[in-house]
């Protein structure tokens, strides 16, 4: 589950996951609850999507090829400092989506 479930008991059966979540939160007004005892949600888990990485945006990139990311330094001619520059270019899509479902005991 990663570092997202940390601390969370967390069992698995097939392919699902199941996480016994009981949090509470305080608000002015008192305890808020967000999951009922007979209540339970089904997150299907989906592709999150494609991710494209563009070329850098400096003359000396024309016609190279994308890269998660980019760095260039520049000493200036008197010997006083050093310019460093970095930048991503990156473009992320979802290209599937799913649905979360509320389940309840009757």
């Amino acid at each position: 589950m990663g570092e997202v479930m940390a601390g969370y008991t967390v069992f698995r059966y097939g392919n699902i996951d199941f996480i016994l979540y009981t949090d509470e939160f305080s608000s002015g007004s008192g305890a808020i609850t967000i999951l009922a005892d007979d209540e339970a949600v089904l997150f299907p888990r989906a592709t999150l999507g494609n991710e494209w990485y563009g070329p850098v945006s400096k003359l000396s990139g024309i016609g190279a090829s994308g890269a998660k990311r980019f760095a260039s330094s520049y000493r200036d001619p008197k010997d006083r400092y050093v310019d460093v520059e970095s930048e991503q270019n990156t473009l992320i899509l979802t290209t599937q989506c799913a649905a979360s479902v509320l389940i309840t005991i009757a």
